[in-house]
């Protein structure tokens, strides 16, 4: 089961915290609703004496007691060679509730029937490999862009696994031609279950290459433990709505996929008079959005979110927020990736005043 099967309501896993002293409820209540999907934030001990209402002293012995107690781990964080807003996330075992599972399901995605004359991307072509990719995630991988993806993978192995390749046919076994072709169905199987740590790599063919040479390695010496049925999947077969373990849900997007990338748009809302702490969790937020949602659903997405709501951004700060990000839905303004730091820096006056409007 995938890492974005597990996610989970940290509001109601934190409710199911026992034995808690009244001021490391009000801590843990707080983090739980900035984390994202795996439990993670950036937090200052300034946000959480203003939203607590404790003291320094006892907001700083709550994360120690918190910590010591498995509840949670922090990551000090320096900005700029200080001492910057800490990186918690929180440990859902922590809970203390065991889960039986009875069966696993382990789902094998077929490779699927493409025509191999058409469009495919370059290997040298990471923008176009993560378009291609968010294209197919938009038309539930049943499309044309999921057509481009496969021919680009198969163009690809020859020459980017040849490695795993050779190591099918020397260890074990395979002809060349099975090989090749075991090969390719984990590289396949390897895009629809990671998809969005492809995705939101700063090189998705290496990420792409590095983790199917990892699960090919892995995959052909593993046998399966008893209680473990292996289902193989039609995706055009599944039924609206149902997900499966391979499908992108991009709020399966963590702090330590985007950090690199979302730092400029954080400090520049900082530097504008947001704090760190909702800088953070909102820029992540519109992050997910933008991958999750088409690109012309993503501004309206936003300004309905509800995550978004209960960090007091309101729609139009939420769909300025957007624009900061990933541009204007007719294009007349330019992503955060593509903007000079003075645009960035002008954008992010805009969201910060549009919050403090509210």
């Amino acid at each position: 089961m995938s890492d974005s099967q597990r996610r989970r309501s940290w509001l109601l896993w934190a409710r199911g915290l026992e034995g808690m002293a009244p001021a490391d409820t009000a801590v843990v209540m707080e983090l739980a609703h900035l984390a994202d999907w795996r439990g993670e934030s950036v937090v200052s001990v300034a946000h959480l004496v203003d939203r607590t209402h404790l003291g320094v002293r006892t907001v700083k012995r709550v994360l120690a007691r918190l910590e010591a107690r498995g509840v949670l781990l922090r990551r000090r964080r320096r900005v700029d060679g200080h001492q910057g807003a800490s990186l918690i996330r929180l440990m859902p075992q922590a809970a203390g509730a065991s889960e039986e599972v009875e069966e696993i399901r382990v789902y094998r995605f077929p490779l699927p029937e493409v025509d191999l004359e058409g469009r495919w991307v370059e290997t040298s072509d990471n923008e176009g490999l993560r378009e291609a990719i968010l294209g197919a995630i938009d038309e539930s991988w049943r499309g044309e862009e999921m057509g481009v993806v496969y021919r680009s993978l198969d163009r690809a192995v020859d020459h980017q696994l040849a490695g795993i390749i050779h190591e099918g046919i020397e260890f074990a076994r395979l002809r060349p031609d099975e090989s090749k072709m075991d090969t390719t169905s984990w590289a396949w199987q390897v895009i629809r279950e990671c998809t969005g740590r492809i995705v939101t790599a700063d090189c998705p063919w290496a990420m792409w290459t590095a983790i199917t040479k990892r699960a090919t390695r892995s995959g052909r010496d593993d046998v399966l433990p008893e209680g473990v049925k292996v289902d193989e999947v039609d995706p055009s077969l599944m039924p609206e709505g149902v997900r499966l373990p391979g499908e992108m849900t991009v709020d399966a997007v963590a702090l330590d996929d985007f950090e690199r990338v979302l730092r400029d748009p954080v400090d520049a809302l900082v530097a504008a008079g947001m704090d760190e702490t909702t800088a953070w969790a909102g820029t992540r937020r519109v992050a997910e959005l933008a991958v999750l949602k088409g690109e012309s659903r993503r501004h309206t997405a936003a300004a309905e979110d509800a995550r978004l709501e209960d960090l007091g951004v309101s729609a139009a700060c939420a769909r300025a927020w957007m624009t900061l990000l990933v541009g204007s839905r007719r294009g007349t303004r330019a992503s955060v990736l593509e903007m000079a730091p003075e645009e960035v820096g002008t954008m992010a006056a805009k969201v910060v005043k549009a919050y403090q409007d509210i």
